[in-house]
């Protein structure tokens, strides 16, 4: 009797929004109310890959060869977590980020890169269920020896993005979200404004491929108004490693992309790549 009282309460315990979850407030907390979108290229993280370019609007006009490294550094970081006694709670986070490529057919050289800062207060305010409001200041950046052997000149591309997303969980499992994009700042003629984000994904954090693996499939879609709203889509799946630590772990990750590039630069040019990344999730 004892027992499965005891196992009762643990499960309460871990519920989002349960009566037994610790409330007041904690520094530095461990995961987020706000779920990472998985399968967006550009959001924060640790990873390194290889690119394999299908077709490019990149090499018809600058001769940028199919294979490339993509780096992609960063993390968000949640500061701050108030609790409230209801499950309702608040979240203070900011993160970092840079994504860059290079060309394997030109010597490693930098074709370009977009590095950013921002935060987001998030509110879960139902089981789940939660909110973000998301502030982002993207800069992007041509390579020089890409300026020097193309003659394409930095156009300034510049976003300071104000966001508001919100997102369905399932703890460890399901997220389906959507968010809208106001650019309060244009730094370059060709952009604009608006821009809208969607996806879903599901996550088995459990070892249930060959005992070793957990794994995750996800998908995300992007829509800029600069780019007459013409869908961009990412699809990937990816095997995880669980670490000793909650929330960590490794990721070999396969990821199909179409739309824009990745490079703010050269946006306005298509591509359709897959790319193998190798990372790591804190």
């Amino acid at each position: 009797m004892r027992l499965r009282l005891f196992s009762f309460l643990l499960a309460a315990s871990a519920l989002p929004g349960s009566a037994q979850e610790v409330t007041g407030w904690k520094f530095g907390p461990v995961g987020q109310l706000y779920p990472d979108y998985l399968a967006d290229p550009r959001r924060p993280q640790m990873s390194a890959g290889f690119m394999f370019v299908l077709e490019s609007d990149l090499d018809r006009l600058y001769d940028s060869g199919g294979e490339r490294i993509d780096i992609r550094l960063g993390e968000r970081i949640p500061i701050l977590r108030y609790t409230e006694s209801d499950g309702q709670a608040w979240e203070l986070a900011v993160e970092g980020g840079f994504f860059g490529q290079f060309d394997r057919t030109q010597s490693l050289e930098n074709i370009g890169w977009d590095g950013w800062y921002g935060a987001n207060i998030a509110w879960r305010f139902d089981a789940g269920w939660a909110v973000k409001l998301h502030y982002r200041h993207l800069s992007s950046h041509l390579g020089d020896e890409f300026i020097e052997r193309t003659g394409r000149e930095r156009i300034g591309y510049t976003r300071e993005d104000l966001t508001l997303g919100l997102a369905w969980t399932k703890p460890t499992s399901t997220a389906v979200y959507a968010e809208f994009g106001v650019d309060t700042h244009d730094g370059a003629e060709r952009q604009r404004s608006l821009y809208g984000q969607l996806g879903a994904q599901y996550r088995e954090p459990r070892r249930t491929v060959f005992g070793i693996f957990g794994w995750h499939v996800a998908t995300d879609l992007q829509f800029y108004q600069e780019e007459s709203y013409r869908p961009e889509f990412t699809l990937q799946g990816a095997l995880l490693i669980p670490a000793g630590r909650p929330g960590q772990q490794g990721r070999i990750a396969l990821e199909l992309h179409t739309g824009r590039t990745l490079i703010g630069e050269l946006s306005e040019l298509t591509e359709k790549s897959v790319t193998i990344l190798f990372g790591w999730d804190f």
